[in-house]
């Protein structure tokens, strides 16, 4: 029976979840204050810190946290391990996570022991740290930053012990912070394209490009509609049922959406109405497809219409009779006689093609 126990015991420990909060756009939201994190081990889906930070050998036991500015101002924090076991670090990224266009380092700490067992000492961002926090100066300590209004921070906290060590964060300043709404930043406007078209057509649409956002989403509803290519600023839909539908884009900020903005576009069908002529017995008729008919009957012309949907359009001929008419004209010697595109000053039998009245 000990043995059972014992493997299960061990079963349950290799599989205990993973923190989402060890991704970057997974951040915990805070607003300021004291946050306990009771432990953590992994770093879920590493970002790629070494490339654009001081943590030169990547994520560890990370855990990450977000907050926008709302009164820009001074900014400081303090990362206590729990009974300073473990040796942290950690980097201030601002705008979006790493390694964005638009991502900035506002502070980084990579220093001090991590050989275990210690003791570590806090680490974190105060240009007096106890002043602040009650702790003596050390050189884990990045001098205080301002922040600005209106902009999104990242910070991981790094365990580079990797022992799962819980820690305490504290954070200061003059600077107001809060969790991040997302989705309040105005959207990519305006969209570029045809407001109208018709089943199978293929439309391309933009919104100006903006290095604000890192991508765009496009979306079409209802569903009838394809986005053929996403994340740029262009894009192509492929319309396939008659209605109304909504094309929508909204750009990218760091984790965040912004607001979309979206246009209607109405797919109606094409007309097709049909076509009512006459063919002359024994003549021919000319249609508007290129083709040639010689007798009567209805046909279906095939044609290419605007935006390159198909369309059919049924031609019907009827026939109508031919007529024949004979003229006994008695002339003069040295006289002359016209009719038709002719004239004629000789005796003889002469013929000319008129249009009778049915055509």
């Amino acid at each position: 029976m000990k043995k059972i126990y014992l493997l299960t015991f061990i079963f349950l420990t290799v599989l205990c979840p993973i923190f989402a909060q060890q991704d970057c756009c997974e951040g915990q939201p805070v607003g300021g204050g004291t946050v306990v994190i009771g432990g953590n081990s992994g770093n879920g889906q590493p970002d790629p810190v070494s490339s654009c930070s001081c943590l030169a050998t990547g994520e560890h036991d990370s855990y990450w946290f977000t907050f926008t500015c709302t009164a820009g101002g001074t900014f400081e924090m303090m990362i206590t391990p729990d009974n300073l076991s473990a040796d942290f670090d950690f980097a201030l990224y601002s705008n979006e996570c790493p390694c964005g266009g638009g991502t900035q380092v506002v502070s980084c700490d990579y220093t001090g022991p991590i050989t275990p067992p210690g003791p570590f000492v806090p680490t974190g961002i105060a240009s007096n740290p106890s002043g602040t926090f009650g702790v003596p100066g050390a050189t884990e300590f990045q001098p205080t930053v301002s922040l600005t209004a209106g902009t999104t921070y990242y910070l991981i906290a790094d365990n580079i012990t990797t022992n799962g060590a819980g820690f305490t964060i504290q954070f200061a300043g003059t600077a107001a912070i809060a969790p991040p709404t997302g989705g309040n930043t105005p959207g990519p406007t305006p969209v570029t394209g045809a407001l109208t078209a018709c089943p199978g057509a293929t439309i391309d649409y933009s919104v100006p490009s903006n290095p604000q956002f890192s991508s765009y989403n496009w979306t079409v509803d209802p569903p009838t509609g394809t986005v053929n290519q996403n994340g740029q600023n262009m894009t192509n839909i492929t319309f396939t049922a008659t209605g109304p539908h909504n094309v929508c884009v909204n750009g990218v900020v760091g984790c965040n959406n912004t607001q979309s903005t979206c246009v209607v576009v109405q797919v109606n069908d094409v007309i097709t109405a049909p076509l009512n002529d006459v063919i002359c017995v024994g003549g021919s008729y000319d249609a508007p497809d290129g083709i040639t008919y010689t007798s009567p009957g209805v046909y279906t012309m095939s044609f290419t219409s605007w935006q390159g949907c198909d369309s059919s359009i049924l031609l019907t001929l009827d026939p109508v009779p031919t007529s024949t008419t004979i003229l006994q004209v008695e002339i003069c010697d040295g006289d002359c006689f016209s009719f038709g595109s002719q004239t004629v000053c000789q005796t003889g039998i002469y013929s000319e093609v008129l249009e009778n009245f049915n055509g």
